[in-house]
């Protein structure tokens, strides 16, 4: 059988939804592996504000938090449902990564039929950091589906001339930004879109209120005198790598997380820059979508090696759906040789995922439940704790204690949204541990944040130290498990 042969083959619809399922299916069981294990990320953070909520407090004035709060309170929701634990804490970012796999699939389909649309599927479906952004609580997975579903309501929307459509595009844009601010990437392509098609004021006030019909009762019913410190001024105080250095690590970080989907997404905007002159809408509209997300990442503050991937993650299906440009204008052989590379890039880092990741964190959330049992047996249950450490976040989620609440995202970036040294030696002082993961008084605060020695700021390097000095002195260490160490406060 010759390659042209083989490739009618597999053109056959039968063949074809039958190669549709059993991706989806990899994709799903590289999902649920091991869902009712922690990842060593911001996870116990965001799991442990849920459980904060789900006890009756209210954000940002019951506790301070530093994002929106729709996505807690799914997952608080969870938690009333079927009890407190870690898979729990999981399931709503799960589900909407599940469902983030079909509705590419519908989305590409609907402006492109049904093979290309299956090659998105594919890339996206497959790809590692895709499956490890949406899995995991990064406050990404829900952002994206909603993301993506207003991207596809608003071009069916434009398309028919229907309210309703550009009504749900807006409202489903509103919920994005809901789950957290980074959606505004698809706020702004949509803008940017009906400005340059001059989709008229009837049509773009239909999506406005769309949008602040859900965004409105966010602002009203949560606004408080620590709002805009807790969900702006803590972000955008934030060091942050320059422009230049920016550029490198979304080539370094983001490119090489996604590999060969933002190599063909990118390979897909060629196309359509090359071909300008037989644009459909949906090729304007994605174009515009993923050159957004790219400016995004370069302009945000952040200060994380990882950060350009994180922020690509809610908007990179509009790479996925721009991969399937590509097909058009590629070699056949070329697509069948990608594909195989992009499936044993997949199967080689999945199985060291697959066999590395459980051992260590199970290991982990053994230290984690040690350490919450400690806590919970030698403290009273008005008693709180500090914890300086994002990982180190679970304990307080499997224990029966409390962080002090001013303290939760605890971090010198706390200093410039409204948290001051004597404030944080009063608040230290109404806990009795400090929970940390490893031990701070081996090695200087500044070293967890070395992009602060690169920028030279003294202000942030005086922050760190005094940070430092104040959480760690008149305390003694108690007890250590693994990583996580323990420390009584003697004050």
């Amino acid at each position: 059988m010759t390659l042209k042969s083989a490739v009618n083959v597999l053109k056959t619809p039968a063949v074809g939804y039958l190669a549709l399922i059993l991706v989806l299916l990899i994709g799903c069981i590289l999902r649920i592996y091991s869902a009712d294990l922690p990842s060593q990320g911001d996870e116990g953070v965001y799991m442990y504000q849920a459980k904060e909520i789900f006890l009756g407090n209210k954000p940002y004035t019951g506790f301070f938090m530093g994002h929106p709060p729709l996505n807690d309170y799914l997952t608080a929701l969870s938690f009333r449902l079927f009890g407190v634990g870690i898979w729990q804490g999981k399931l709503v970012n799960l589900l909407f990564s599940l469902a983030s796999m079909p509705l590419i699939f519908i989305v590409a389909r609907r402006f492109y039929g049904f093979y290309p649309a299956f090659f998105s599927t594919l890339l996206f479906s497959l790809s590692p950091a895709v499956i490890s952004f949406t899995k995991d609580i990064w406050l990404v997975s829900a952002p994206l589906f909603f993301s993506l579903l207003s991207s596809y309501y608003l071009l069916v929307g434009m398309e028919e001339d229907s309210r309703r459509k550009l009504f749900f595009a807006g409202l489903s844009a509103g919920i994005a930004m809901l789950c957290k601010f980074t959606s505004i990437v698809i706020i702004a392509s949509i803008l940017a879109y009906m400005l340059l098609r001059r989709a008229g004021m009837r049509r773009l006030i239909t999506f406005l209120a769309g949008f602040f019909v859900i965004f409105t009762p966010f602002i009203v019913w949560f606004y408080s005198p620590g709002f805009i410190n807790q969900i702006f001024i803590y972000h955008l105080s934030k060091v942050s790598y320059s422009v230049f250095d920016k550029i490198k690590l979304t080539l370094y970080t983001g490119f090489g997380a996604y590999s060969l989907l933002m190599a063909y997404g990118l390979f897909g905007l060629a196309s359509i820059w090359a071909n300008r002159k037989e644009l459909s809408e949906a090729d304007i509209f994605y174009s515009i979508n993923a050159i957004m997300a790219l400016l995004f990442v370069i302009l945000i503050k952040y200060a994380a090696y990882l950060g350009p991937a994180l922020y690509l993650a809610p908007s990179i299906y509009a790479f996925a759906i721009l991969s399937s440009k590509s097909l058009k204008y590629t070699n056949t052989t070329f697509v069948i040789l990608f594909v195989y590379l992009f499936l044993f890039t997949v199967l080689v880092i999945d199985v060291q995922f697959l066999s590395c990741f459980p051992i260590s964190s199970e290991l982990f959330l053994n230290d984690a439940r040690a350490a919450s049992e400690y806590v919970n047996k030698n403290s009273d249950p008005a008693d709180f704790m500090v914890v300086d450490d994002f990982r180190a976040y679970f304990v307080a989620f499997l224990s029966d204690r409390k962080i002090v609440p001013q303290l939760l995202e605890l971090n010198p970036y706390r200093f410039t949204s409204g948290l001051e040294i004597d404030s944080l030696k009063e608040l230290k002082g109404k806990a009795k541990y400090s929970i940390m993961y490893d031990d701070p008084t081996s090695r200087d605060y500044l070293k967890r944040i070395p992009v602060w020695l690169s920028l030279g700021d003294d202000s942030r390097r005086e922050w760190g130290l005094l940070y430092e000095k104040t959480l760690y002195e008149n305390t003694s260490l108690v007890a250590r498990f693994g990583n996580i160490t323990i420390y009584r406060n003697n004050q």
